[in-house]
């Protein structure tokens, strides 16, 4: 025979609430301590964190010493190849949509690009564009200064940039609706110039896109871009082989002919002999001339710059 249940007095009913009550507190003081050491251990994350960018920027600024006079030689080499520059610009996605007809006609006398980033990096840097003698302008140089400020939620860039002195009836900037130079580019329609960008005294949140584009992107590695033009040229020129199957069976079978005839199985035992002989010979060149190839491929030369010195 089964036994009754047992009857659940009111106190117990109340026993078993408070012990609930405290298991929930005792989890919530769990995950509340979990969640406090999770927040501690985050900000000394975010110190080091601070630490190294105040450490990474330091070194920053020291590369960037020790890289100047390297920018220097290379703007000497550049200036002795016609259109460089304009080349590079009118290569790059970004930088080409704002060149139209009139700019390409200015630029064609950029004769260099300089990018200097103010000492302590964070607040700006300034971009430099010189040119040779012109028709379109009467300054030799032209310079504009982007400089950032920084909020608690965003960076406010402003610009300072040098007056463009225009010859009469030479602005390009007041040109509407120039056409771009290639079909292949998209116009970014906020500036009808190249120039006009240059000119502009925008206030900009968190950046000026063209600026940094040509710190960035283009002025350390102009050349990416000065041969991807060339790789198009080498592209389009490229010849097209029509082979003509029959003919080149034709010429097969010849050729089997030409190799069953006597005198010809001795000329391929003589010209096997050679090959092999030769290539014994190449072999040992090679060996020989191995160590004298690795030493020209050298590690990088710190005296680089002591030519120019010299000279």
């Amino acid at each position: 025979m089964a036994e009754p249940a047992k009857k659940m007095l009111k106190t117990d009913i109340v026993t078993a609430s408070n012990d609930d009550i405290e298991t929930y507190e005792e989890v919530l003081h769990e995950h509340q301590e979990a969640l406090d050491n999770i927040e501690l251990i985050q900000s000394q994350i975010e110190a080091l964190n601070e630490r190294g960018a105040d450490e990474i920027l330091q070194i920053e600024i020291k590369y960037n010493k020790i890289r100047e006079p390297y920018y220097s030689k290379r703007t000497k080499i550049i200036e002795k190849i016609p259109q460089f520059w304009l080349t590079v610009l009118l290569s790059h996605p970004t930088i080409g949509c704002l060149i139209n007809e009139r700019d390409e006609d200015v630029l064609n006398y950029l004769e260099s690009i300089d990018v200097r980033e103010y000492e302590d990096i964070k607040s700006g840097y300034k971009i430099v564009f010189k040119f040779l003698e012109n028709p379109y302008m009467e300054n030799k140089s032209i310079e504009k200064n982007i400089m950032i400020t920084y909020h608690d939620d965003s960076n406010v860039i402003s610009t300072k940039c040098t007056p463009i002195i225009w010859k009469k009836g030479m602005d390009v900037t007041g040109v509407e609706n120039a056409s771009v130079t290639s079909s292949k580019r998209g116009r970014d329609d906020n500036y009808k110039s190249f120039f006009s960008w240059f000119s502009s005294q925008d206030h900009l949140l968190n950046g000026d896109d063209i600026g940094d584009v040509i710190k960035d992107d283009i002025f350390p590695n102009p050349l990416q871009y000065y041969n991807a033009t060339e790789v198009e040229v080498e592209d389009e020129d490229d010849d097209v082989v029509v082979v003509d199957d029959n003919s080149e069976d034709s010429e097969l079978q010849d050729s089997h002919d030409e190799n069953d005839r006597p005198d010809n199985k001795v000329g391929e035992k003589n010209l096997a002999q050679n090959m092999r002989k030769e290539k014994t010979e190449s072999d040992y060149s090679s060996e020989e001339n191995l160590g004298e190839d690795y030493e020209d491929e050298g590690e990088y030369d710190d005296n680089v710059l002591e030519d120019d010195e010299e000279n």
